[in-house]
């Protein structure tokens, strides 16, 4: 007996050390969760985050804490935007902010979107992993559609680049989807398709559609798409010879200054590549900054320099930090963000 209950005891003891495996994992690939929700029998979870950011920070601490017990429903990859894990989600779905949770079956299909760290998030949540299929939980999105009309698109969207990603190359019936929702991603895996199976036609034809969506904001999350198109429709195009844009001061620091008082600041733009720089417009975050001249249609000439003269006057005291957003379609710095930072006496 005394036998039976040490081996027993040593059992409940081995039984009670054994780690289980955590349901909350950071930065894996899509293939790795995928296997794991599979061999689960789960729901998973595709967590976009910025650690930079006090809700994406809260998020962690909710999914660890308050919300802990939902991770026994489901299998959560926290991705951090800085990772490149997330690159292929940010280029799909778009976020207008983040956390934004994108739950997906067990078997990869895409269930819902949602955004944010409210206690309505996580309840719904829950819902959809009981339910498996999409709430009602209103998302934000860049493509200014409601989430009833547009998560059918991107359930397609998502099954086309899991097909592609499985060799399965027909794109036939994920064609009209370039039309349903124009954003440059769709074309990317039409064009991606048509190179894969050696279709010219289509893959010139989604070059070019591509290329049309050519701005500042695409040019920014879609570059290595972009430069894809552009070599299938010039296959000599050399990235040396884009448009490239400089310049030598990104951070600005002004001291003792008055608040009223105007200082002009020059901020010159270089461009260095061997096509033309094109500023498609220049924004302030303050009125207290304001430009002299044209904002827009800025056209700097191969190895030329332009210009921008701004003027500074502070309407406040104190530490100030200020911006100008130089948009343009520069390939190496589509999106250029000046500081001004400002010390104005009281």
């Amino acid at each position: 007996m005394k036998l039976l209950s040490y081996l027993l005891f040593t059992l409940i003891a081995i039984v009670s050390c054994t780690p289980k495996e955590e349901n909350v994992q950071t930065n894996r690939t899509y293939e790795e969760i995928l296997k794991t929700a599979q061999q689960k029998k789960l729901p998973f979870c595709i967590v976009l985050t910025d650690s930079t950011q006090s809700p994406s920070k809260e998020y962690l601490e909710s999914i660890n804490g308050t919300y802990n017990y939902i991770a026994d429903n489901a299998i959560f990859n926290i991705i951090d935007v800085s990772s490149k894990e997330s690159k292929v989600y940010l280029k799909t779905f778009v976020p207008t902010s983040l956390p934004l949770t994108c739950i997906f079956s067990s078997d990869g299909k895409l269930i819902d979107l949602i955004p944010g760290i409210a206690k309505e998030s996580f309840l719904y949540m829950e819902q959809a992993f009981k339910e498996g299929k999409t709430t009602q939980y209103h998302w934000p999105n860049s493509f200014q559609k409601n989430k009833e009309t547009l998560m059918p698109i991107l359930k397609q969207l998502v099954d086309f680049e899991n097909n592609l990603g499985n060799k399965n190359y027909k794109w036939e019936q994920y064609a009209h989807l370039s039309d349903s929702l124009k954003y440059p991603y769709i074309d990317y895996l039409l064009m991606k398709a048509a190179v894969i199976t050696n279709d010219t036609d289509l893959m010139i034809s989604r070059a070019q559609k591509l290329l049309s969506t050519e701005s500042s904001r695409n040019l920014e999350l879609y570059k290595e798409e972009f430069i894809e198109a552009k070599k299938i429709i010039d296959p000599t195009f050399n990235i040396a010879n884009a448009p490239s844009i400089r310049t030598t001061n990104k951070n600005i620091v002004l001291s003792d200054l008055k608040i009223g008082q105007s200082i002009p600041l020059d901020i010159i733009l270089y461009n260095d590549g061997k096509e033309s720089l094109k500023i498609e417009k220049i924004d302030m975050s303050c009125s207290c900054v304001t430009l002299e001249g044209i904002n827009s249609e800025i056209v700097i000439g191969s190895g030329k320099k332009y210009t921008a003269r701004f003027y500074f006057k502070p309407t406040d005291s104190g530490e100030l930090t200020r911006d100008i957003f130089i948009y343009s379609n520069a390939i190496n710095q589509p999106n250029l963000h000046i500081n001004i930072l400002a010390h104005v006496k009281s």
